[in-house]
């Protein structure tokens, strides 16, 4: 099991779970984008779901653009015209299908950020909570607000520490920001 020792790791694998989409607002693509330039220019890695569409391309697009690490992890089972550009600046991981990738994605993590998204990045989400929940792992979270997509999602969470289904000491694993810089604050990320 990998521990987190905030201000021991300097340059981490930080999986982004993101939509395969862009959604409604150009704000969603701008902010992929600075992700991608932000830990690349912070010397992260970049893992991801290895996909040349939407959110997850802008993310490791502007990663590579500013020489970034990247490993994209791509099941088999998806059109393989989906699959991000073959660079020698990207390391890819081919497995067999879905359930495979998310475990794969999770196994590279020292942390995860979470990017607007749908079914899979909510599944993704929490299945890193419910592992951290098990004592199977231990990888922060960080939920980046953009302009408040995940707002009832946060307040149902408070919901639920309310109702006492989430315990107050596992909070520790999951922060949220709109902003990537203080994100990454409140993870103790070190930059």
């Amino acid at each position: 099991m990998r521990k987190f020792h905030p201000l021991i790791m300097i340059h981490m694998k930080i999986t982004v779970f993101c939509g395969s989409r862009d959604g409604n607002r150009p704000i969603y693509k701008e902010t992929a984008f600075a992700l991608g330039a932000y830990l690349a220019k912070k010397w992260h890695t970049l893992v991801y779901g290895g996909s040349s569409v939407w959110l997850m391309w802008a993310v490791s697009e502007w990663a590579l653009e500013h020489n970034g690490r990247i490993t994209g992890v791509f099941p088999k089972t998806i059109n393989p015209s989906e699959k991000a550009r073959i660079t020698d600046k990207i390391k890819f991981i081919e497995t067999e299908n879905m359930h495979h990738r998310k475990k794969e994605l999770v196994r590279r993590a020292d942390a995860v950020i979470i990017l607007p998204g749908w079914w899979g990045s909510m599944d993704e989400l929490f299945e890193v909570l419910t592992l951290n929940q098990l004592k199977t792992t231990n990888i922060p979270v960080g939920i980046l607000n953009i302009e408040g997509y995940y707002d009832s999602l946060i307040t149902l969470f408070e919901h639920m520490k309310s109702e006492w289904f989430i315990d107050p000491k596992h909070e520790k694993w999951i922060s949220h920001d709109s902003s990537i810089e203080w994100l990454f604050k409140k993870m103790d990320i070190m930059e």
